[in-house]
């Protein structure tokens, strides 16, 4: 699969940095695949379909789901290539996602920095990413490939104050030829709500309980794999019950010794439970985005600013019941890790997450700490 020439336009850098100005930065991440369908390419970052929305649509309706998540990606084809946008952080089409958005094509991003992190971009061909690098490090790629994004970046000063968004913008065009518009923004696209397996499985669970569970990661290497296998279960076992996950053929998935298990078995099992978890996410999401709607805006204004704060002090308890069943189910999935002891600390992290979302949040701050205590 051979990366695109580069589109060299003259005027790039002036009509996204007009861009910039007009609209501000009004989003997270923006992906660009060859080749593959919007719904398709939803899929591979784990989107499930709400219709259709503009950028300030799901813009706002992340802040009507406060203080909740709701990842949005807003998706569209021009020129056989899809976009896909990210008005709030990087979910589904994260670095660590992109070798799946490009698996058999080519595929690009960017992610805007904040206060805490770089932006950064990267260029990816047949599930592998080349090369990219973050603008804390100047314009040197990095990666098994680093030639491989040279040509794009070719020129391109992210130093200049305010140019940095336009630079990454500028980036995009050249990979795929496609350019955004002020009018591209302003319309509505297909949209889907994001949720990926690592929502269950984070990439070093054991860190997690060095810090959150230190007692029992310091027992862990006197037990053997059985032992280990049984406190996970016991974890899972208990977190599906709380959350009232009860007479389904999940919890039948569990009744097996996993260490006694082969190691296809135990694949097969923790794959349907993280698609079980994955699917009462989906559901969630979905519940999410209809209650986050904006306000109609034929509505006075006071009565719009009135609905807005309804949203954000409803305590949404369908919603965080399903999620503590999804994070009970992850802890049962994660229970049948390969590894005995990731199984003890995913297993503990999801079921403790199941434990937050059955507590009720409390809807303002103690008046001892309010401003005007």
């Amino acid at each position: 699969m051979l990366v695109p020439e580069p589109t060299v336009r003259a005027d790039a850098r002036e009509h996204h940095t007009a861009l910039v100005r007009e609209c501000g930065v009004w989003f997270g991440r923006l992906s660009v695949v060859r080749g593959v369908p919007v719904g398709e390419a939803l899929a591979r970052c784990g989107g499930t379909d709400v219709g259709t929305a503009t950028v300030a649509h799901v813009r706002e309706c992340g802040i009507n789901a406060y203080p909740d998540t709701l990842p949005v990606v807003v998706a569209d084809e021009q020129d056989g290539w899809t976009l896909l946008l990210e008005p709030d952080g990087a979910h589904g089409t994260a670095a660590e996602g992109l070798d799946r958005l490009s698996a058999g094509t080519v595929a690009a991003s960017v992610e805007w920095g904040d206060i805490d992190q770089e932006s950064s971009l990267a260029l990816a061909v047949d599930g592998r990413v080349l090369a990219g690098f973050a603008s804390d490090r100047g314009t040197a790629p990095e990666g098994p490939d680093p030639d491989a994004v040279a040509p794009f970046v070719t020129g391109l000063d992210f130093d200049v104050p305010g140019g940095e968004e336009a630079a990454l913008l500028v980036f995009i065009e050249r990979v795929s030829g496609v350019r955004i518009t002020a009018q591209w923004i302003g319309e509505r696209h297909r949209a889907a709500a994001l949720v990926a397996r690592d929502a269950f499985e984070p990439a070093f669970p054991r860190t997690w309980l060095d810090a959150a569970a230190p007692e029992v990661a310091a027992s862990l290497p006197g037990l053997g794999a059985t032992e280990r296998y049984a406190t996970a279960a016991e974890a899972a076992a208990g977190a599906c019950r709380d959350a009232g996950v009860t007479g389904t053929a999940a919890l039948r998935l569990l009744e097996a010794d996993a260490a006694a298990l082969d190691e296809r078995e135990r694949a097969r099992r923790r794959d349907e439970l993280a698609d079980l978890a994955l699917e009462l996410s989906r559901r969630v999401l979905v519940m999410r985005w209809r209650r986050c709607q904006p306000p109609d805006e034929t509505l006075p204004i006071g009565e719009r600013l009135r609905l807005r704060m309804a949203q954000r002090d409803t305590e949404p308890v369908a919603e965080r019941a399903l999620q503590a069943q999804a994070y009970a189910l992850g802890a049962a999935a994660g229970s049948l890790a390969d590894d005995p002891s990731d199984a003890v600390a995913l297993a503990l992290r999801n079921a403790r997450l199941s434990e937050r979302e059955r507590q009720p949040r409390p809807r303002q701050c103690p008046k001892s700490v309010r401003p005007d205590a």
